[in-house]
């Protein structure tokens, strides 16, 4: 989906008003992605619609799509916004 390869996956503890698990990737290249996934109800059709917003905004507050996988069980992958950050409610 992304043309690189993961070097390692590390999951995010639970925070905030998602209820997806949520993952950094460190890729090989040294670059790194923010992931989503669906993995308990409501049906992924939120994550859906998520990726359906991002992908028509372009805006520097909004972390770029990097790609979709649409399955049973939805991967939305996202620029890693989180380095030094703090995001409420947190």
């Amino acid at each position: 989906m992304l043309d690189r390869a993961a070097g390692s996956w590390e999951r995010v503890p639970y925070r905030g008003w998602s209820r997806a698990e949520h993952w950094t990737i460190a890729f090989v290249d040294g670059s790194r992605a923010f992931a989503k996934v669906a993995s308990i109800p409501p049906p992924p059709g939120w994550l859906r619609r998520e990726r359906e917003v991002l992908a028509g905004l372009d805006a520097p507050f909004a972390p770029r799509l990097l790609g979709f996988d649409d399955d049973d069980r939805p991967l939305l992958v996202l620029d890693d916004l989180s380095d030094g950050a703090h995001w409420p409610p947190g």
